[in-house]
């Protein structure tokens, strides 16, 4: 945190309203700190070791709530989007490849030698495909998938 520490914000925020459920989400380990988090939060996780599954019960056991089916379709929903297969022609493959290396459409259609237009096209489908707005999401998305078989360029089989 960028202009005060963990400790200060909880501090700052007892001071204003004693009912305000805190989490620590953290990355540190010690077990001092660990003790005082704990002694002014409602909970302390580590960025390290917890899933999103343990978050999202932590968030209902601090809030006190019973609604664990939501929670449940939540986590349903972000595995069955992870495991969602996209079909991509070779042609798409090559410009995903291409933009994941930082390529311009002008370039991609001197690499791959068609017009710009037909690259900007299959930008546009790319992106309707994988759900995304910017070049930056779609490499990001399809790196997540990690379903695709990969293209190599002739230097690679060197």
């Amino acid at each position: 945190m960028p202009k005060i520490t963990g400790g200060e914000a909880i501090n700052e925020i007892r001071k204003t309203d004693k009912k305000t459920r805190i989490i620590v989400l953290t990355s540190l380990e010690d077990e001092h700190l660990i003790n005082a988090f704990l002694k002014y939060s409602d909970a302390y996780l580590l960025k390290t070791r917890e899933t999103p599954k343990d978050f999202l019960k932590k968030l209902d056991e601090v809030a006190f709530t019973e609604k664990q089916e939501v929670r449940d379709y939540i986590l349903q929903k972000i595995k069955k989007s992870k495991e969602e297969k996209i079909s991509l022609t070779r042609r798409q493959l090559e410009i995903t490849y291409a933009i994941k290396h930082g390529l311009k459409n002008n370039e991609i259609a001197n690499k791959l030698s068609i017009t710009q237009r037909a690259v900007e096209k299959m930008v546009q489908n790319l992106f309707a495909k994988f759900k995304v707005k910017t070049r930056h999401e779609l490499a990001v998305k399809f790196d997540e998938k990690k379903v695709y078989g990969k293209l190599t360029d002739e230097k690679d089989n060197e």
